[in-house]
């Protein structure tokens, strides 16, 4: 290692141990009282919120890479790997069957309006 280098690297050691002494804790009584780790909640409600946007009508004419992207993804193959875990289907399916559900909702409330 040059000199210089290790000169810069003594410096910094302070502060990066304050650094992470401040950052570890928080993130270790977040996990406990979340009853998951900080990365699996942070994923789950970047997940939770993809699904919001992609049964939004809002959000129709906007495609699932750009739904993704405003979720924090960057990669339609990983967003779509890490939301068929918990939703059990794709994102263009589950868009679909959202879309489907919210039509035939539609059609059962004009129905019973016209009984009335």
């Amino acid at each position: 290692m040059r000199p210089g280098r290790s000169r810069v690297l003594e410096s910094c050691l302070p502060n990066a141990s304050r650094l992470v002494g401040s950052v570890v804790l928080p993130v270790t009584a977040a996990s406990r009282v979340l009853g998951e780790s900080l990365s699996a909640f942070l994923l789950r409600r970047r997940l939770e919120r993809a699904a919001s946007l992609l049964c939004s009508t809002d959000y129709a004419n906007r495609t699932i890479m750009e739904i993704a992207l405003e979720c924090g993804f960057n990669s339609a193959s990983h967003f779509g790997q890490k939301f068929r875990e918990p939703y059990r289907v794709t994102p263009s399916a589950y868009r679909s069957l959202m879309a489907q559900l919210r039509s035939d909702r539609s059609s059962a409330t004009i129905e019973r309006n016209s009984r009335s």
